[in-house]
Protein backbone atom coordinates (compact mmCIF):
# COMPACT_ATOMS: atom_id res chain seq x y z
CA UNK A 1 0.00 0.00 0.00
CA UNK A 2 1.34 3.43 -0.80
CA UNK A 3 0.20 6.89 0.09
CA UNK A 4 -2.08 8.66 -2.36
CA UNK A 5 -0.40 11.18 -4.64
CA UNK A 6 2.93 9.48 -4.03
CA UNK A 7 3.14 10.69 -0.44
CA UNK A 8 1.93 14.27 -0.90
CA UNK A 9 -1.07 13.82 1.40
CA UNK A 10 -0.45 11.53 4.39
CA UNK A 11 -4.15 11.56 5.35
CA UNK A 12 -5.10 9.30 2.47
CA UNK A 13 -4.09 5.78 1.56
CA UNK A 14 -4.11 4.31 -1.91
CA UNK A 15 -4.60 0.61 -2.55
CA UNK A 16 -5.93 -1.55 -5.33
CA UNK A 17 -8.88 -3.92 -5.25
CA UNK A 18 -6.41 -6.66 -6.19
CA UNK A 19 -4.42 -5.88 -3.03
CA UNK A 20 -7.51 -6.56 -0.91
CA UNK A 21 -8.28 -9.80 -2.73
CA UNK A 22 -4.70 -10.97 -2.39
CA UNK A 23 -4.42 -10.31 1.35
CA UNK A 24 -7.58 -8.81 2.79
CA UNK A 25 -6.46 -8.92 6.43
CA UNK A 26 -3.12 -7.22 5.72
CA UNK A 27 -4.75 -4.36 3.81
CA UNK A 28 -7.41 -3.81 6.45
CA UNK A 29 -4.71 -3.96 9.14
CA UNK A 30 -2.80 -1.19 7.38
CA UNK A 31 -5.95 0.92 7.08
CA UNK A 32 -6.85 0.52 10.77
CA UNK A 33 -3.25 1.15 11.81
CA UNK A 34 -3.13 4.30 9.65
CA UNK A 35 -6.17 5.64 11.47
CA UNK A 36 -4.51 4.83 14.80
CA UNK A 37 -6.88 2.11 16.01
CA UNK A 38 -5.55 0.28 19.07
CA UNK A 39 -4.23 -3.25 18.51
CA UNK A 40 -7.25 -4.64 20.35
CA UNK A 41 -9.65 -2.66 18.16
CA UNK A 42 -7.76 -3.74 15.04
CA UNK A 43 -8.10 -7.40 15.99
CA UNK A 44 -11.82 -6.96 16.65
CA UNK A 45 -12.27 -5.21 13.30
CA UNK A 46 -10.30 -7.89 11.46
CA UNK A 47 -12.50 -10.60 13.00
CA UNK A 48 -15.62 -8.76 11.85
CA UNK A 49 -14.19 -8.22 8.36
CA UNK A 50 -13.31 -11.91 8.12
CA UNK A 51 -16.79 -12.95 9.24
CA UNK A 52 -18.43 -10.80 6.56
CA UNK A 53 -15.85 -11.34 3.84
CA UNK A 54 -17.35 -12.15 0.44
CA UNK A 55 -14.91 -15.05 0.09
CA UNK A 56 -16.50 -16.78 3.10
CA UNK A 57 -19.98 -16.83 1.62
CA UNK A 58 -21.39 -19.91 -0.06
CA UNK A 59 -22.31 -19.71 -3.75
CA UNK A 60 -26.07 -19.28 -3.00
CA UNK A 61 -25.26 -16.60 -0.42
CA UNK A 62 -23.01 -14.80 -2.92
CA UNK A 63 -25.78 -14.80 -5.54
CA UNK A 64 -28.26 -13.43 -3.00
CA UNK A 65 -25.81 -10.68 -2.02
CA UNK A 66 -25.21 -9.73 -5.67
CA UNK A 67 -28.95 -9.34 -6.27
CA UNK A 68 -29.31 -6.97 -3.30
CA UNK A 69 -26.14 -4.91 -3.39
CA UNK A 70 -23.29 -3.46 -5.42
CA UNK A 71 -21.12 -6.55 -4.89
CA UNK A 72 -20.36 -8.67 -7.89
CA UNK A 73 -18.35 -11.86 -8.14
CA UNK A 74 -15.32 -10.58 -6.29
CA UNK A 75 -13.09 -11.32 -9.30
CA UNK A 76 -10.57 -8.79 -10.55
CA UNK A 77 -11.00 -7.20 -13.96
CA UNK A 78 -14.64 -8.23 -14.20
CA UNK A 79 -15.25 -4.86 -15.80
CA UNK A 80 -13.76 -6.25 -19.02
CA UNK A 81 -16.82 -8.51 -19.32
CA UNK A 82 -19.31 -5.77 -18.43
CA UNK A 83 -18.01 -2.60 -20.10
CA UNK A 84 -19.09 -2.07 -23.67
CA UNK A 85 -16.75 -0.49 -26.22
CA UNK A 86 -18.56 2.80 -25.57
CA UNK A 87 -17.92 2.50 -21.82
CA UNK A 88 -14.23 1.86 -22.44
CA UNK A 89 -13.88 4.83 -24.78
CA UNK A 90 -15.70 7.11 -22.33
CA UNK A 91 -13.40 5.94 -19.53
CA UNK A 92 -10.36 6.74 -21.66
CA UNK A 93 -11.68 10.18 -22.57
CA UNK A 94 -12.47 11.31 -19.02
CA UNK A 95 -9.79 9.56 -17.04
CA UNK A 96 -6.60 10.34 -18.94
CA UNK A 97 -5.47 13.21 -16.71
CA UNK A 98 -6.55 11.46 -13.49
CA UNK A 99 -4.76 8.22 -14.30
CA UNK A 100 -1.67 10.18 -15.22
CA UNK A 101 -1.88 12.09 -11.92
CA UNK A 102 -2.81 9.22 -9.58
CA UNK A 103 -2.24 6.00 -11.45
CA UNK A 104 0.49 3.64 -12.44
CA UNK A 105 0.15 4.23 -16.18
CA UNK A 106 2.27 6.56 -18.25
CA UNK A 107 -0.53 7.09 -20.77
CA UNK A 108 -4.12 5.93 -20.52
CA UNK A 109 -4.27 5.41 -24.29
CA UNK A 110 -1.79 2.55 -24.01
CA UNK A 111 -3.92 0.62 -21.47
CA UNK A 112 -5.57 -2.42 -23.01
CA UNK A 113 -9.25 -1.98 -22.24
CA UNK A 114 -10.36 -4.88 -24.43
Amino acid sequence: MKKCLTGINPHFLEFKYEDILHNESAVFYQIFKHYQFSEEAIQNCLEIAERFSFKNKSKPQQESIRQKSHLRSGRTQEWKEIFTTAHKQEFKSISDRLVLKFGNYKNIQTIDLT
